[in-house]
């Protein structure tokens, strides 16, 4: 068991870093860099997906030149680059006397993620051409260079799961926020959470039910392995008879788990989004004007929730999950035996490897959660570690239930 659990970590090792390696040779840079010189424009890929919330549009500005150079802000927008349709090449609709400016000495680089303003730059698929006016130091010229990319259409699936569960996570969040007393975060967060867990509280007790039922029945299933052993089609019957005496179906506990899993899911990208002003077009049109400057993601004082938190809330994550798992387990009963040495000892070996897993999930998971938590905005943290609390609470009221 431990080696199997060993091979599935490396091999998911070596497909992360096998997927980095091919993800970032996808790099499109602006023509003039075979010159090497002047203004250039670079991106780390070539297409992306419309309003896809969990991608960086990243452009880097490398200034190849000998002199400092001026990066003249379109239209005294706060945006450095102007968008447009490839086919469109009215790019000189701004009054430049009065644009902002930003310096960029010699061999000097400047990266921008237009993600945030994606929803303003790019509203239909297609090529766009990313243009940059600039003049160098020497000269009162205005120059300019520019980057095409494409932008395609999101699947089907994408479109139903942004409409139907990540945009009303995202706004129910943002709305509890607004309506709280100090329009605090970190409490619509977790007053999200309650309500989330407590939609999903049938389900999830099915679940937990389930789990602590086939736990129950391990000896005898065991016990049904050793007595027909090599007979496969006489284990399958008398599990059969097994999970239908005690009204056991083992695929209970995996399907609440998978419904749960899109909306976590939208409740990560919902914190991970962030409380700006960019993200207003996500707000449904009768919600209030919010002011996104207002609502409060400092929570108690001490955690910020849009910063990452190393050490105190992954700590309090993994030993809430270290908890929650520990109660799912069923305690063993000590039976009296008056079985033979071999089968005491099979029995034994079987039992060791059943604890074994166990322990691998009660003290890998914990530091696996910890890890999550540590990775991410502290928003998440606090998700996490409110549903773990919860679970605690539900887990409690299953094992006092027979």
């Amino acid at each position: 068991m431990k080696k199997q659990i060993l091979n599935i970590i490396l091999l998911a090792i070596a497909f992360t870093l096998l997927w980095q390696s091919f993800s970032g040779k996808d790099k499109q840079q602006s023509p003039e860099l075979e010159e090497n010189k002047g203004v250039l424009l670079e991106s780390s890929k070539d297409s992306y997906v419309l309003e896809r919330e969990s991608r960086p549009i990243d452009i880097k500005v490398t200034n190849y030149t000998q002199n400092e150079v001026t990066l003249i802000y379109p239209c005294a927008e706060e945006i450095l680059f102007k968008a447009y349709p490839i086919d469109n090449q009215n790019t000189n609709d701004c009054d430049l006397t009065t644009s902002k400016t930003l310096k960029l000495a010699s061999q000097e680089s400047y990266q921008l993620d237009l993600l945030p303003y994606s929803h303003k730059l790019f509203t239909v698929a297609g090529f766009y051409k990313i243009n940059l006016l600039w003049k160098d130091s020497s000269s009162e010229e205005i120059q300019n260079t520019n980057i095409v990319l494409q932008f395609k259409e999101p699947s089907f699936i994408t479109k139903a799961w942004r409409v139907s569960i990540y945009k009303p996570i995202y706004n129910s969040l943002i709305a509890l926020a607004y309506y709280l007393p100090g329009q605090s975060v970190g409490l619509a967060i977790i007053i999200l959470t309650i309500i989330i867990r407590t939609i999903l509280l049938v389900p999830m007790n099915k679940s937990m039910k389930s789990q602590k039922a086939m736990q129950e029945i391990q000896p005898k299933l065991q016990k049904i392995q050793k007595e027909y052993k090599g007979n496969q089609a006489k284990i399958a019957e008398e599990t059969m008879k097994i999970w239908k005496q005690h009204k056991v179906n083992p695929m209970g506990s995996c399907l609440p788990i998978l419904l749960q899993a899109p909306i976590m899911i939208g409740v990560f990208y919902a914190v991970k989004s962030g409380f700006s002003f960019h993200h207003e077009y996500l707000l449904y049109d009768f919600l209030p004007q919010i002011d996104f400057l207002t609502l409060n993601t400092n929570f108690l004082g001490i955690l910020e929730l849009t910063q990452r938190n190393y050490i105190i809330l992954p700590l309090i994550v993994g030993g809430l999950q270290f908890f929650q798992i520990k109660l799912s387990m069923v305690k063993k009963k000590k039976e009296k035996s008056e079985k033979k040495k071999d089968d005491n000892k099979q029995n034994d070996n079987m039992a060791d490897s059943m604890q074994a897993m166990q322990s691998s999930m009660l003290y890998v998971m914990p530091l696996m959660i910890a890890f999550f938590c540590a990775s991410f905005p502290a928003g998440i943290g606090l998700y996490w570690g409110s549903s773990t609390a919860y679970g605690i609470v539900q887990q409690i009221f299953i094992n006092k239930s027979k």
